[in-house]
């Protein structure tokens, strides 16, 4: 199975020394879902950016917080996993709507919005699966 271009040229440009690797996985992933190559597009740009995000605010945000905010998005991929191992982006959806509202709550949420939590989803993925 080949990797889609704009997949891998996102990730690329974001920085992600592995970009081949982590489209793969992407891909691989959600495909095995019936997922599109819209979302494994759209995923990948939401991974670059979540990587662009973790490198600009890794030494401004308390190590605590920043801890703390990937070990909820950690937790919630392992809740989204499916049996197979795939997971569907649209299944994703409610529980960033939730963790979102978790971070504003807990005054967690920073600059975070609902694309770049699922990008940090799909980091800790490929991070997992490497």
């Amino acid at each position: 199975m080949s990797i889609s271009k704009d997949a891998y040229n996102n990730l690329l440009e974001g920085g992600d020394d592995k970009a081949i690797k982590s489209a793969s996985i992407i891909q691989r992933t959600l495909l095995s879902a019936g997922a599109g190559i819209d979302e494994v597009e759209f995923i990948s740009r939401c991974k670059t950016n979540w990587d662009v995000w973790l490198r600009t605010n890794r030494h401004v945000i308390l190590e605590f917080d920043l801890q703390s905010i990937t070990s909820k998005v950690r937790q919630l991929l392992n809740n989204s996993i499916r049996n197979d191992g795939s997971v569907q982006l649209a299944s994703l959806r409610v529980p960033i709507k939730a963790l979102v509202q978790e971070f504003e709550a807990e005054d967690l949420i920073y600059d975070l919005n609902a694309e770049l939590i699922l990008g940090g989803v799909f980091a800790e993925l490929v991070k997992g699966k490497s």
